[in-house]
């Protein structure tokens, strides 16, 4: 009986993760976002913060990279020597 309530209350909460996965990985609409430069944490500049979002998402839920990109500034990013740049995504 206390192996079949374990088994139970497993099932419970995985199926509550996957519910709070779902909301979690809903990717956000960037279609008609507008051209707005941002620097994540990545030192990727973002086209904006809605492509930032979306590809943070996609990081954590497709990939699995529990990793969150943020936006660190408005703008592109800065170079921090002259070997390397930030990327762009558009």
């Amino acid at each position: 009986m206390i192996l079949k309530g374990l088994v139970l209350v497993t099932i419970f909460f995985a199926a509550r993760m996957d519910v709070q996965c779902f909301i979690l990985c809903e990717m956000p609409n960037c279609t008609h976002v507008e051209h707005s430069p941002v620097c994540g944490t990545n030192q990727i500049t973002y086209n904006n913060s809605c492509l930032l979002e979306r590809q943070s998402t996609e990081n954590i839920c497709l990939k699995g990279d529990f990793n969150p990109i943020v936006k660190v500034y408005d703008g592109p990013c800065k170079k921090h020597d002259s070997t390397t740049s930030g990327s762009v995504i558009t």
